[in-house]
């Protein structure tokens, strides 16, 4: 079965290896912000130019440079300022309103909010305690203020019994990975697929009641620890509304007319959203992404690579960003994508200039040769939005350290304007899941290096006198979460 292939597992690697020293050198050429905008600098895609990448970094920097610190501050409040009560309830942008134009101006001084998208089919294995790779690439030099995390194929021992209170473990995990400066605003989680929407713990009071919805494409309960189907998450900040869906669709070559169906299933069957004010007659339709100023779609979509599996082998060999784009060529989401037959209005995140992110031997950076699954784009992020140009994406990659799955991690890092709003929306109020917010923040302090060398001392041999340091100890990770502020 193999033999006709001839492939030698060190050209199976240059593969990975190409488009790692390929991320490193976008990374290296990336122009940073300064230290003083809201939001993170992330590697310039490869389809703009390097003068084009230089401008938009100049402009972003005299932007920032006229505004106030990106990290956020109590200012003095006129007492006259409170008397008079001087803005409409539901008005848009008057003085003295929670969302509207001079609170937005304070709290983001661009009117830009970064937004880190993730996908991940975590093949019903762990993934890694730590998540730096994925939520804190070392190309991004500052936090999103939302992080959206969407996985598949979620570990089935991360969920209980009787479905409530799932994947806690790795909920915990992405807390500890984030730390103190975010919040989880919410999670949804329908067999084993599962969304989270992490947020800076200051936008918590600007964002409306998040509201969420399930689609599941194998309703029989014998089919729900290979879940198929899709979950969304939806609310606003400030005026701009935000849709977060993620989905696993069909799987093989062989099915990419179910793909296409589910896509227009799942279109039709999500109800969001319900809570908001009356939509404008604009955004009134039978499809969900027509409702919402920004909409963000990703997960392991399933779509594959139309070529002989050893033809495709032999291009990846090549391991250059030409031999990339010339397996997009016939890649079944691209062909569909120009024709129109889904996703109406999205753009895909930006170039892909990374390896096919399926199928890999678990533990390696080589694919699957046994299985002869043709190496495929699986995972993938895309956007849609209202208004021209409110949504820039300034990085989309994949992990290739990640090797616990047959999958590989996708990210991408956006940036979107955001519009002032009214008062009178459904609003959130500063309501954050508290509990996995101080277990994150223990488990993060007791993977400090302090206790570790508390740790490493308690647990000396017992032939070796040492004095009785578990008081110590149990005090220290007590009051782990707030000597981690306290560091932060």
């Amino acid at each position: 079965m193999i033999g006709e292939q001839k492939v030698d597992e060190t050209q199976n690697q240059n593969v990975i290896k190409s488009s790692e020293s390929s991320a490193k050198s976008r990374k290296s050429s990336s122009t940073s912000l300064p230290s003083t905008a809201p939001t993170y600098s992330g590697t310039p895609t490869t389809s703009k130019s390097s003068s084009s990448t230089s401008s938009r970094a100049k402009s972003a920097s005299s932007s920032s440079s006229s505004s106030s610190s990106g990290s956020y501050k109590i200012h003095k409040i006129e007492a006259t300022k409170a008397r008079s009560r001087n803005f409409i309830f539901g008005a848009i942008g008057h003085e003295g309103s929670l969302l509207g134009e001079d609170e937005l101006k304070n709290v983001l001084p661009r009117g830009i909010v970064s937004v880190h998208l993730v996908t991940w089919n975590m093949g019903n294995r762990s993934g890694p305690d730590n998540w730096n790779e994925i939520l804190l690439p070392s190309g991004n030099d500052y936090l999103a203020e939302i992080y959206a995390i969407g996985t598949q194929e979620t570990p089935s021992t991360s969920f209980s019994s009787n479905g409530s209170n799932g994947n806690r473990d790795l909920t915990v995990n992405l807390q500890s990975t984030l730390g103190p400066s975010h919040v989880l605003l919410h999670s949804v989680s329908l067999g084993v697929l599962s969304l989270f929407i992490f947020i800076r713990r200051e936008l918590i009071w600007y964002v409306s009641i998040p509201e969420d919805c399930v689609f599941n494409s194998r309703p029989k309960a014998t089919n729900m620890v290979k879940t198929k189907g899709a979950l969304a998450i939806s609310f606003t900040l400030f005026g701009t509304s935000m849709l977060f869906l993620n989905c696993h669709l069909p799987a093989h070559a062989n099915r990419n007319q179910d793909r296409l169906d589910d896509y227009v299933k799942i279109c039709r069957s999500i109800d969001l959203p319900r809570n908001l004010r009356p939509l404008k007659p604009s955004y009134q339709s039978t499809d969900v992404t027509s409702r919402f100023d920004v909409v963000f779609w990703f997960g392991d979509l399933n779509f594959r690579i139309e070529q002989k599996y050893t033809d495709a082998l032999r291009m990846l060999t090549k391991a250059s960003l030409t031999s990339f784009e010339l397996l997009l060529n016939e890649d079944q989401l691209r062909k569909a994508l120009n024709k129109g037959d889904i996703f109406h209005g999205f753009n895909e995140a930006s170039t892909i200039d990374f390896a096919p992110t399926y199928k890999y031997r678990i533990g390696s950076d080589g694919f699957d040769l046994l299985s002869e699954r043709v190496p495929s784009y699986t995972d993938r992020i895309l956007y849609r939005s209202k208004r021209k140009d409110q949504v820039d994406c300034l990085t989309y990659d994949c992990v290739t350290s990640i090797k616990t799955s047959d999958h590989r991690p996708v990210y991408a890092l956006m940036e979107i304007k955001v519009k002032p709003g009214r008062d009178d929306a459904p609003l959130n109020a500063g309501l954050f899941n508290r509990e996995i917010y101080l277990e994150g923040l223990k488990k993060r302090g007791s993977e400090h290096p302090i206790v570790e060398h508390y740790r490493q001392s308690v647990d000396e041999p017992d032939d070796k006198p040492v004095d009785d340091d578990s008081d110590k100890y149990d005090s220290l990770i007590k009051d782990i979460p707030s000597a981690v502020c306290l560091l932060m």
